[in-house]
């Protein structure tokens, strides 16, 4: 396969390739993560204030 052909269904994304039928999962990944560090946080916050909060 030429890299004109992989080039076309390919993309770069960060550190490594993905392609066209798995660029959406690495999208929701991006797009999750913040919602997912802030529940992290928010329970280290609330563990910290004990089980009485």
């Amino acid at each position: 396969m030429s890299s004109e052909t992989t080039a076309s269904f390919m993309a770069m994304k960060e550190a490594g390739y993905y392609s066209k039928a798995t660029t959406g999962a690495h999208d929701v990944t991006d797009q999750a993560t913040p919602l997912v560090l802030n529940v992290v946080d928010a329970l280290a916050f609330a563990a910290s204030r004990g089980p009485c909060g």
